[in-house]
């Protein structure tokens, strides 16, 4: 028994074909034949995969936004559902800033996604869409005029690059500072502590010299009586 099938031909019990004339991606599935006689039984299941590819997808420039250049990449007929990548002149992966995906009344794939490019460091952006199954990929380039790009002036340009020297600064000074503080207050526990050993030892010679002076009055008293 074959399902999905449109048309099966046998020879001698022994062998069949699946013929599938038109193909829609309705035929996109698991195709089993089994063979059955009076002593042997044997069965097998195929997976047929249909895949809509296109052409290149379209790439156009729609007009200014958020003072960049908004683009938008276009491309309808795929199946199964397709993957869509925007990307720099070197490979560098970029974010969309929306996508849709639509599905038309034969179940093909229709994809649409925008991006707003901004500054000046890019001379073209890349869309490429891809088939998840076969992995054929399909993409458009579209170069980007500078004349549209906004220009970044002088004093952007240099607050951008001085903004992290500025904080890296900033925090190797806090260092320093703190460093500075914690040499002083060890300095001055150690002073402290000195002081009052010093203090301790002071207090010490006064007593033994006032004993010692006690014991001399006591002598020459003794003597002188």
């Amino acid at each position: 028994m074959v399902y999905n099938t449109v048309n099966v031909q046998s020879e001698a019990l022994r062998q069949g074909t699946l013929s599938i004339q038109h193909v829609h991606n309705s035929d996109d599935g698991h195709y089993q034949c089994h063979f059955k006689d009076e002593h042997i039984s044997h069965g097998a299941t195929v997976k047929l995969h249909v895949v809509g590819i296109v052409s290149a997808p379209r790439v156009h420039m729609i007009g200014p936004e958020d003072g960049g250049i908004w683009i938008l990449c276009s491309s309808g007929g795929w199946f199964p559902r397709p993957r869509l990548q925007w990307s720099g002149e070197v490979g560098i992966k970029l974010m969309a800033l929306s996508e849709t995906l639509t599905q038309d009344g034969d179940g093909l794939f229709h994809v649409e996604a925008s991006l707003v490019v901004t500054g000046r460091s890019l001379d073209n952006v890349i869309c490429s869409i891809q088939n998840p199954v076969s992995h054929q990929e399909n993409m458009s380039v579209i170069f980007l005029p500078k004349s549209l790009l906004p220009r970044v002036s002088p004093w952007e340009a240099a607050l951008t690059g001085t903004v992290p020297v500025l904080g890296i600064l900033l925090i190797g000074i806090s260092y320093t500072g703190w460093k500075e503080h914690q040499i002083k207050e060890k300095e001055v526990k150690k002073w402290k502590k000195e002081s009052e050993e010093m203090g301790e030892m002071t207090k010490e010679k006064e007593v033994a010299l006032k004993d010692k002076d006690d014991g001399n009055k006591k002598l020459l008293a003794f003597f002188g009586g």
